[in-house]
């Protein structure tokens, strides 16, 4: 009870009256309290209080405090500490955190592992009942396997088709070719001749 009359005094903006009450409830053991109350020292840039409220519900099990500690760490603690409750929430089927997982895995091109938290992903949103974030979860897989694919498909040939003599002498003298000869010391071969040109008459006023 004590919880929810934190929660009513939060919506009234009265956040001294809900602070006291979330700390009455943290005191009996409730862990959504402890989590009210991280998020109410992080808004008000008290890291410390912040990470203690999270960490007594991470302790106990609660995957989305897990996140929060590892988006505290991002910004005043180290990686190290970043990765740890991260994957702590990804071993909890926190969806969040293994979308957040996938896409790193993605970015670093390290795709199978990418492939195999995204899917979870989709499966822990739609456990949860997050239409949206399970269609994010299923773009970043169809993502992931273009790439995959596009890594499998043969290389295409970068060196340029081979033009053949004929159609050479044909620019050459033109005159049409056999495509068929090869080479020009063959006893049947005759040099074609090149196209007369064209004669010009040149008139004269006399004529």
């Amino acid at each position: 009870i004590y919880l929810k009359i934190g929660n009513c005094y939060h919506h009234l903006e009265n956040y001294e009256k809900a602070e006291q009450f979330w700390i009455i409830a943290s005191e009996k053991g409730s862990l959504p309290a402890d989590h009210n109350l991280g998020n109410f020292y992080y808004k008000s840039n008290q890291i410390d209080k912040s990470k203690r409220s999270f960490e007594k519900a991470a302790f106990a099990g609660r995957s989305d405090s897990m996140l929060k500690l590892s988006e505290i760490a991002k910004k005043h603690g180290t990686e190290k500490q970043r990765l740890y409750w991260l994957n702590r929430a990804a071993d909890e089927e926190n969806g969040d955190a293994l979308y957040e997982l996938a896409r790193e895995c993605f970015d670093n091109q390290e795709f199978e592992d990418a492939i195999k938290l995204a899917e979870r992903a989709e499966g822990a949103f739609s456990d949860s009942e997050k239409p949206s974030k399970v269609n994010e979860a299923q773009i970043l897989i169809n993502q992931i396997n273009l790439k995959i694919k596009s890594l499998q498909a043969p290389e295409m040939p970068t060196t340029p088709p081979r033009v053949s003599e004929s159609y050479i002498r044909e620019n050459i003298y033109g005159v049409k070719q056999s495509a068929s000869y090869k080479s020009n010391d063959g006893p049947g071969y005759r040099q074609p001749k090149p196209k007369p040109s064209p004669k010009f008459t040149v008139m004269t006023e006399a004529e």
